[in-house]
């Protein structure tokens, strides 16, 4: 025990220290950093009990980290992008147990791990209990929801998928560290009936906590760089305009929306901006001097998808043309991938199979007989 929470100290210290010494910081900066902190504390409050340096029979603390996950979630997403004091009232609960855990501090039985055991204090442990149990159950709700929602947003903005830019790394952690609180909890609640604790479930807890903080401060650490380069690179500068976009301000009409994707086929088919794997939204609008919003309201309304399938769709086809030409037979299937745009062999093996019907290898091997055919290009079909 007392050297999981040595680790589990130090780790997670020394992380959020580092996290704080960053030359560049933002929002979620922040939250990781009172998050981490906050599991130093509790471990040096657990350290301390177990030295007898004072009691902490119940672990309020872990109260803090629902709402500490939710809003680090949150801002790092963007969907927060300022501090507000209205926050502090996510941490109510946080404050109940610490009042309820100082009144009854010297009675032992309040906090025993059998919540269920049936005496004088089930009513307090059962609100403990329940409270915890809510608080915990809505704030990972909430932030696998708020993860959803950006996933579901990045589509439009990225041409590209990527475990930093799609958060995939923080919902895992999100559904570890709540499967494994829930069964925690299940085994401590029933514990007098099963019998299945062979050792303290405060070990396991120690440990788990440790582990987690390590994974988030290991991806938490670099993920805001990237969000830092998307902010500063991703937008189209105005120092760079000296005029508004056209349709930068209202809809699109019919022979707008027209217009527009003509001109978004030709620069496509010409420049092929595709064959950069990280393109977004904003260079092409920048490159078209036309508003994001009108582009993704041509792709919606007159091709019927976001622009993520939009760029991958002609870096299918551009794929399609490398596979089944001999010159790129000194390629692998992964190289074909970079070469046609795609950063990620999983991405474009999806993708393509999505597409075609079949993998990239498949589609090599069927096509070696065409050698040097290239294929119509079918893509450019209007679907409005």
């Amino acid at each position: 025990m007392e050297i999981v929470l040595h680790i589990g100290m130090a780790q997670s210290f020394f992380a959020g220290l580092m996290i704080v010494l960053k030359r560049e910081k933002v929002l979620a900066d922040h939250f990781l950093v009172a998050w981490l902190w906050t599991v130093t504390f509790e471990m040096m409050m657990a350290y301390g009990a177990q030295k007898s340096l004072w009691n902490y029979n119940f672990p309020f603390i872990e109260y803090s980290y629902g709402p500490l996950f939710y809003f680090y979630v949150c801002s790092i997403s963007g969907k927060i992008s300022k501090y507000n004091h209205r926050i502090l009232w996510h941490f109510a609960p946080v404050l109940l147990a610490a009042v309820i855990s100082y009144f009854f501090i010297k009675e032992t039985d309040v906090f025993l791990h059998e919540f269920l055991k049936v005496d004088k204090f089930l009513p307090i442990r059962l609100l403990l209990g329940s409270t915890f149990f809510v608080t915990l159950t809505t704030y990972f709700y909430l932030s696998a929801k708020a993860i959803g929602q950006y996933q579901d947003k990045i589509s439009q903005v990225y041409s590209f998928n990527s475990e930093n830019v799609s958060l995939n790394w923080l919902k895992k952690i999100a559904i570890i560290l709540f499967s494994a609180y829930i069964l925690l909890l299940v085994l401590a609640n029933f514990e007098f009936i099963i019998h299945l604790q062979p050792y303290d479930l405060k070990i396991v807890v120690y440990a788990g906590l440790t582990i987690i903080s390590f994974m988030m401060s290991f991806f938490g650490f670099k993920q805001p760089e990237l969000f830092i380069h998307v902010r500063s690179t991703g937008k189209p500068n105005n120092s760079n305009h000296h005029h508004t976009p056209k349709y930068a301000t209202s809809g699109l009409k019919e022979k707008e929306e027209l217009e527009l994707e003509k001109k978004l086929i030709q620069y496509m088919e010409n420049d092929k901006p595709y064959l950069n794997g990280e393109l977004n939204i904003y260079e092409l609008s920048t490159a078209l001097d036309v508003s994001k919003h009108h582009i993704t309201q041509v792709l919606s309304r007159r091709r019927g998808m976001n622009f993520y399938h939009f760029v991958n769709q002609y870096r299918v086809k551009e794929a399609q043309n490398l596979l089944s030409n001999s010159k790129y037979d000194y390629l692998s299937v992964v190289g074909i991938a970079f070469q046609a745009g795609f950063n990620s062999k999983t991405t474009f093996n999806t993708f393509f199979k999505s597409q075609t019907g079949i993998t990239p290898s498949e589609y090599r091997k069927a096509h070696k007989p065409l050698l040097n055919a290239e294929p119509k290009s079918d893509i450019i079909q209007n679907t409005g």
